[in-house]
């Protein structure tokens, strides 16, 4: 526990500075690295042909996302069927198949980086390096981009625009990403992680070389995020009181991972074994259940998903926190996305609220009306209903259900594991499902597909409207949405629609499973 407590300690003292500095460069004010910066960017806005003044409307900042996305979509899924060339291929891999392809490219053009093969015997270095690294930095940037281009919206500083996309995509990824990414991979070649363009070596491996860069993983998932939050409370107000709440779920949730797998399994006990460690199935021995649980959490909750331990082996419980988390999809969340989600559940507490005491509601400083709670609830339902959507369709059809490895209520928490990580744009997975089929690769290819782009959409939409309307004075029965108790009732409202839609499976799934374990 003390490692999880100073784990989490430092956390909180290296992802302020980092927020503040995201603030100034979404701000567009000065930082110390722009005599360097400027001039990256400034070759690359003219080689481009762009104008980093000239705003865009929420409508034309999301039809540039779109159509931006959707080229690098097409020209990857090229490279994906085609690698099969000599170029950079010393493993002599074939061109992907066709399904499998769109799957992958969808994957990681909208940051999920869910696979359904092997990378190192699936993908050419050609490939590796032009799609796969390539897309890792455009799909975080272009989530990146969407949160300034919504932050600006709901600050109100401007009336006719919300920025420039490709501008904010140049310098998230020159200014944040890229030093992030060297710094963060000089220290992992520093702890043993190799990477080379000779052909493959088979050789055992561990997921992590030292406690070091499991610990540098850890950081690389929360800093941003964090960060992302602390920059929206520099430019607007709450930020506070979203940070907290975000604090409090995913404490909640790391405290029922760490105390389930620290549990041990009865059904292992019951034939001798020893549990005094806890359950260490998928776990290697060297962090423990302590620092296996605070890793998976923080994958699900950050939506990264890269793992240390085998998520399929989790007990029931310990697998359904990563379950709820993705499904929450606001606990810190993906690069600025999170936050974004959590805005929306944010707008509904305080309709909510308005709703008891009869007036009209207000967020930041504006009325929030008929057209933005349509939006919001339209973004918030988009998520359930693709998770539980494609669940039930793979267990009503044949192609779905041979997918499924594991009988009774494990194999529907797999199913729902896999489509919750889809949506959420997570990437990792419960993986005794034998996922690389036609149905599950197109299945998943549209959920991670559409739980990006449709909320992106209507969030910046949402931002829009907010941005046109005028900034309405505080009276004594205004909300006020930068305090603690905001804070708990934006867990519990959260909380609350988690219950109402994803209860009842999740009864079917692990709940069920626990306690056909414990009975």
């Amino acid at each position: 526990m003390l490692q999880i407590i100073l784990t989490l300690a430092l956390y909180l003292v290296m992802v302020i500075p980092v927020g503040i500095y995201l603030y100034h460069i979404t701000d567009g004010q000065r930082t110390f690295a722009d005599p360097v910066f400027d001039r990256v960017d400034g070759f690359l806005y003219k080689a481009c042909g762009i104008d980093p003044h000239k705003g865009m409307s929420w409508d034309k900042y999301a039809l540039a996302l779109i159509m931006t996305n959707g080229v690098m979509i097409f020209f990857g899924y090229l490279i994906l069927r085609i690698q099969g060339m000599a170029l950079f291929n010393p493993n002599g891999i074939q061109g992907m198949e066709a399904s499998l392809s769109f799957n992958t490219i969808i994957s990681f053009m909208t940051n999920t980086n869910l696979q359904h093969y092997s990378g190192e015997s699936g993908l050419s270095y050609l490939s590796q390096m032009l799609v796969i690294i390539f897309m890792m930095f455009v799909s975080a940037a272009s989530g990146y981009a969407a949160y300034a281009a919504f932050i600006r919206g709901l600050a109100g500083k401007t009336k006719d625009n919300v920025g420039n996309f490709f501008s904010d995509l140049i310098r998230m990824i020159t200014r944040i990403l890229l030093p992030l990414s060297v710094i963060g991979g000089l220290l992992l070649v520093w702890q043993g992680v190799p990477q080379n363009f000779s052909g493959n070596v088979v050789v055992d491996t561990i997921e992590n070389p030292t406690i070091l860069s499991n610990l540098i993983e850890l950081y690389s998932m929360m800093l941003l995020p964090g960060a992302c939050v602390i920059a929206f409370g520099k430019m607007a107000r709450g930020g506070r009181s979203i940070f907290a709440a975000m604090s409090i779920l995913f404490v909640i949730g790391l405290s029922l991972c760490f105390w389930a797998e620290s549990q041990g399994n009865p059904a292992l006990a019951e034939v001798g074994l020893n549990q005094s460690m806890g359950s260490m199935e998928g776990k290697e021995t060297r962090f423990g259940i302590a620092q296996s649980a605070l890793f998976t959490t923080t994958t699900t909750s950050f939506t990264t998903g890269t793992v240390n331990n085998m998520h399929d082996t989790l007990t029931p419980l310990g697998g359904m926190v990563p379950m709820l988390h993705m499904m929450l999809n606001v606990v810190f969340g993906g690069k600025g996305v999170g936050l974004m989600n959590m805005i929306m559940y944010a707008i509904l507490a305080v309709f909510i609220c308005g709703l008891m005491i009869g007036r009209t509601p207000e967020y930041l400083g504006k009325k929030v009306e008929g057209r933005e709670m349509k939006l919001t609830a339209l973004c918030i339902i988009i998520h359930p209903l693709l998770i539980l959507a494609f669940s039930a369709l793979a267990i009503g059809t044949q192609a779905g259900v041979e997918g499924i490895t594991n009988p009774g209520f494990h194999g529907l928490s797999q199913v729902l594991y896999e489509y919750a990580s889809s949506a959420a744009n997570n990437g990792s997975g419960f993986e005794g499902l034998a996922d690389n089929t036609l149905f599950w690769n197109i299945t998943t290819g549209l959920a991670m597909f559409f739980g990006r782009y449709l909320s992106l959409i209507l969030q910046l939409a949402i931002a829009g409207s907010l941005m046109k309307k005028r900034f309405v004075n505080e009276t004594a029965g205004s909300l006020h949405t930068d305090t603690i108790s905001f804070a708990i009732i934006l867990v519990f409202v959260v909380y609350i629609f988690a219950a109402l839609t994803f209860f009842p499976v999740l009864a079917l799934g692990p709940i069920a499973e626990h306690l056909t374990l414990w009975a």
